[in-house]
């Protein structure tokens, strides 16, 4: 429980000042990017993993059991990757949009008399 009630106070955070909105957009959208960059390196790296893993089971004759398995390793943490990273994406898309939307409304900012409680 701990973890989702943090989860949501880290969406639902109050800057002090629109330049600390814009900021945070720009910020997230940069971060959507790297998620993207690394997911689709991730995919492609997973993507590749499993067409040699495929060969490899296929091929004829010698035993490729060693360099299967690390096919087969590969092609697991290069979707998982690319999970976490579209998981990622997906949440920095969300602080995004509320913080764009408190930017572009101008509501969102925090009181001065409110400190960290």
């Amino acid at each position: 429980m701990f973890v989702v009630e943090t989860f949501l106070s880290m969406l639902f955070v109050k800057c002090k000042t629109r330049g600390e909105q814009l900021a945070v957009v720009v910020g997230m959208l940069i971060l959507i990017a790297a998620c993207f960059g690394v997911g689709k390196f991730l995919l492609g790296m997973g993507e590749a993993g499993a067409e040699t893993f495929v060969e490899m089971s296929a091929s004829d004759g010698h035993n490729h059991s060693d360099f299967q398995r690390g096919s087969g390793e590969v092609a697991i943490y290069g979707y998982a990757g690319a999970a976490l990273c579209a998981v990622l994406g997906i949440i920095f898309a969300i602080m995004a949009s509320i913080n764009l939307v408190r930017l572009i409304t101008g509501t969102g900012l925090a009181d001065p008399d409110q400190g960290w409680s």
